[in-house]
């Protein structure tokens, strides 16, 4: 069994997670999901800053503080809501002052996690060595002479450092062992303990890092209903039949169900390029149908257009706020290709987004899916969808 007090005791908000994931199951299978696509997620944040389009950096630097809230990591949450604000803004200048920031705060948490699922730890970040100033790999440094100072420490084959030497002394003797030091002068993390053989022994919790020079922001929101999303329904006869009662609902969905036990019910697809979503859906209905997942609004596109997929559609989420395809040029080709005539589509969009909100009822949707949510709400919001297809 896992030692959640790894992350607890280094500021891991589990306790507010699970009201959101419900179990530490579901918490470990998103965590994992959060692991995997980190190193493609912080490669595309580093690109939009180099790049300096604060656009797409405010999308993806968007998408990291909603996953980090949603696993209770709140200094990283709060550090990547700042920044987007400001790219938001265009403010280019305090996206790169604080991009490493968010680098070192990101590795922290990211190694933390691994820690804790018993993963190997990530030793290379997309952007933190050139961010800080740091180079990638330690290089030998060079006496005038051009030759080497003191011997570096042997490689092993793997291209990882073996077990540190003993500086030597100019005579020739080894000095004491001197404790590493980060680059600010302060001392680093604690090493790992070395067994008699010469292996280290098991792997230490990583440590909280100093105070961060910030305050905590206030995010604006607005008025949610009580499930936590917000409902849109575009028409009279949509509203009469969205009144129908969540129990009702349940009833319909389930003798849907039962008409053909053990065969899935047709298809409920996901574009978002954060899985959360889609581990809900799954949990929830892939008993009974088929849940697929476009992480890009391009490839969203794609299968819903696929005539292999196309009709087996019985729902569709798409999330508003992507990287390069958004939600609404997702939603503009649905309207283009007569989608919305035969799926029904919700869409997620941040609660306190109230312009693409607004911007999203022009479209023929059922239900907005507000962030933050819980299972329920994404439940309820699925069979809303299921209850109208038509």
């Amino acid at each position: 069994m896992k030692d959640v007090t790894i992350l607890t005791n280094n500021g891991v908000n589990v306790q507010q997670s699970l009201e959101l994931f419900g179990d530490m199951e579901m918490y470990d299978e998103t965590l994992t999901d959060f692991l995997d696509m980190s190193q493609e997620k912080l490669a595309s944040l580093e690109k939009h800053r180099v790049a300096n389009d604060m656009p797409n950096y405010a999308i993806e630097v968007h998408a990291l503080k909603s996953d980090a809230r949603y696993l209770g990591f709140m200094t990283l949450g709060d550090m990547a809501y700042e920044s987007e604000m400001k790219s938001k803004a265009g403010d280019s200048a305090y996206v790169n002052e604080n991009h490493p920031k968010i680098l070192e705060e990101a590795k922290r948490v990211i190694n933390l996690a691994e820690t804790y699922l018993g993963r190997p730890l990530t030793t290379s970040f997309p952007g933190l060595a050139t961010s800080v100033g740091q180079p990638v790999a330690p290089q030998a440094p060079v006496a005038p002479a051009g030759q080497p100072v003191a011997p570096q420490a042997p490689v092993a084959p793997a291209g990882q450092p073996v077990a540190p030497q003993a500086p030597v002394a100019p005579a020739g003797q080894p000095v004491a062992p001197q404790a590493p030091v980060a680059p600010a002068g302060q001392p680093v993390a604690p090493q790992a303990p070395v067994a008699p053989a010469g292996q280290p022994v098991a792997p230490q919790v990583p440590l909280m890092p100093a105070e961060q020079n910030y305050a905590k922001p206030a995010e604006p929101i607005i008025q949610t209903s009580e499930s936590g999303s917000i409902q849109f329904f575009p028409s009279d006869n949509m509203n009469n039949i969205m009144d129908q009662s969540l129990s009702a609902i349940n009833q319909a969905t389930a003798a849907q169900t039962m008409t053909v036990p053990g065969v899935k019910q047709g298809i409920i697809l996901i574009i978002d390029d954060s899985n959360l979503v889609a581990n809900f859906v799954k949990k929830i209905f892939s008993a009974n149908y088929d849940v697929l997942v476009a992480n890009d609004g391009s490839k969203g596109i794609e299968m819903a257009n696929d005539p292999n997929i196309r009709p087996k559609i019985k729902t569709c989420l798409v999330d508003l706020y992507m990287p390069n395809v958004d939600g609404f040029q997702v939603l503009d080709n649905f309207r283009e290709n007569g989608i919305f005539v035969k799926t029904p589509v919700a869409v997620i969009s941040g609660a306190e987004d109230t312009e693409s909100i607004e911007r999203a009822k022009s479209y023929p949707i059922i239900d907005i899916l507000a962030k933050p949510f819980t299972d329920r709400d994404v439940k309820m919001c699925v069979e809303k969808c299921l209850a109208v297809y038509f």
